[in-house]
């Protein structure tokens, strides 16, 4: 009697190496109670083996590449809202000049960040599983597993959106405390 046992390769993942490791040897083990004669002829502990160093291999350079990526544009984001908030200093020196109070001030930049914030935390995941699917599809990952497999959002991604969300909030209200009380003059002379 024969058995042959298929394997579909493309549905092996990284975590699963030692799973099936083990059920070989459950295997092994049972098919020795039998009192039979049995050989087992295979290669799936080599292509196991392979298979899980070059995984381990790739893992650490993914996860460099991931957190350089990810203080980049934190960077950029916070950047970007100092930026933001020095452009419109002259804008606060005016209201206040008009009579706004700085906690009025305060609430139109915080609405504002406020507002910006929300489109990151939503925004981010979906254009990010967007660009993973279309790198699967047609960019360098299309060799390594079929394109025709839909991206999931893990709890990660959306935990990672809010902590993006919160520094871009973070970023735009911070340097707000210290243009608020400028006044229009104070304003002229620090610009030009």
């Amino acid at each position: 009697m024969n058995w042959h046992i298929l394997t579909s390769i493309e549905s092996i993942r990284p975590e699963d190496g030692p799973i099936i490791r083990n059920n070989r040897e459950n295997l092994k083990i049972e098919l020795s109670d039998l009192d039979q004669q049995y050989v087992v002829e295979t290669k799936l502990n080599d292509l196991l083996a392979s298979f899980i160093v070059q995984a381990d291999v790739v893992r650490a350079p993914l996860y460099l590449l991931v957190v350089e990526v990810l203080f980049l544009a934190l960077y950029y984001v916070t950047m970007l809202a100092v930026l933001s908030v020095r452009q419109v200093e002259g804008e606060f020196a005016t209201l206040s000049s008009r009579g706004a109070s700085s906690n009025q001030i305060f609430k139109i930049q915080a609405t504002e960040a406020g507002l910006i914030g929300i489109v990151a935390i939503l925004s981010g995941p979906v254009l990010a599983s967007l660009l993973v699917w279309s790198l699967a599809k047609f960019g360098p990952l299309a060799d390594v597993r079929q394109a025709n497999w839909v991206t999931q959002l893990p709890q990660a991604a959306w935990v990672a959106a809010v902590i993006g969300g919160l520094a871009c909030i973070l970023g735009l209200l911070s340097p707000l405390r210290q243009s608020i009380g400028r006044s229009v003059v104070i304003h002229q002379r620090s610009v030009g």
